[in-house]
């Protein structure tokens, strides 16, 4: 195969955050107008009023599945990943 017009095409850098994860917003989104958040939130799951609320960790399950993770653990990926951060 011949590569032809290379110099149509240029690389460069930025310091602004990008991710991978670009969809999940969109996902998350989706799931709060449908008013899930509150649904999941007002469930009688928990009996204390500390740590993640019910929603926040069924959305972080959710993005999990989604973006491929194979175990609990790969959600700090997601944790980490500025580009994400920036766009919630």
């Amino acid at each position: 195969m011949i590569i032809t017009n290379m110099d149509k095409f240029g690389v460069s850098t930025t310091k602004q955050a990008i991710t991978s994860f670009a969809g999940l917003p969109l996902l998350w989104g989706m799931a709060k107008s449908l008013g899930l958040d509150e649904k999941l939130n007002g469930l009688p799951l928990k009996e204390r009023e500390r740590g993640y609320r019910s929603a926040e960790a069924a959305f972080a399950l959710m993005g999990l599945l989604q973006s491929g993770g194979l175990a609990l653990d790969d959600v700090s990926i997601m944790k980490g990943d500025e580009g994400l951060k920036s766009l919630l």
